[in-house]
């Protein structure tokens, strides 16, 4: 299985431009489980430049965070994602453990895209206190230019343990 490559080759369609759907190739399960590997990857390398060529430019990501303090919601353009990303590896968050807990992959009838959901549990150190964090995401993924991008993500995340609140 090749690993999908970000995208190149010019300009991904803005919001209004399509691609004829007709003629783009089907995607496949095996395309979609390498494209979520690498953009998996990027994101835990905080690859900011590599991580946004996985999102379609008009794609809207819904991101909530539940903490002891409760739910904060946030809706975000790819560049909004990246600067947060690029903000987030200026920080002394030590990772211990990043796992991919389930990932399921549905093909839609006409092989065009895919929604993938899956959950991802990171620990980490922040200073001196271990932190978990369960995410539950839902995205979909399509063609742009012979290259798969997401283009709608919605993200759940529950800090599970930092500071003494939420231990189990």
């Amino acid at each position: 299985m090749q690993r999908p490559q970000p995208h190149e080759g010019g300009p991904l369609p803005q919001a209004g431009q399509e691609q004829d759907l007709a003629r783009a190739p089907d995607v496949t399960e095996d395309e979609v489980r390498a494209f979520v590997a690498a953009l998996d990857a990027a994101s835990h390398r905080k690859d900011a430049d590599e991580f946004q060529t996985y999102f379609a430019p008009d794609t809207t990501v819904e991101i909530t965070l539940h903490t002891p303090l409760g739910p904060h919601t946030q809706r975000l353009t790819p560049a909004q994602v990246v600067r947060q990303l690029r903000e987030s590896a200026g920080l002394a968050i030590e990772v211990i453990e990043s796992q991919r807990l389930r990932l399921q992959i549905r093909l839609s009838t006409d092989g065009h895209q895919a929604t993938v959901t899956g959950e991802t549990l990171d620990t980490g150190r922040v200073m001196g206190m271990t932190m978990r964090l369960r995410t539950h995401e839902t995205f979909q993924v399509g063609r742009a230019h012979n290259r798969l991008a997401i283009t709608a993500m919605q993200v759940v995340s529950h800090l599970e343990g930092f500071a003494g609140f939420g231990q189990r």
